[in-house]
């Protein structure tokens, strides 16, 4: 499972992932995109997860 941790998650959440393939906006260099972007992002590299906690 792929999973792309938004900026606004704790990296610190990386650690209890380790079975799966985790990355980071921040470490992807993908910092100050919009989500919606994000989300064409996620899809276009075969991303199962986008984990948010951003609040409409």
């Amino acid at each position: 499972m792929k999973i792309l941790l938004d900026e606004c998650v704790t990296k610190r959440l990386k650690k209890h992932l380790e079975e799966f393939q985790v990355f980071s906006v921040r470490e992807l260099e993908l910092s100050g995109i919009k989500n919606g972007k994000l989300m064409a992002y996620c899809v276009e590299n075969k991303f199962d997860i986008l984990l948010t906690i951003d609040k409409i």
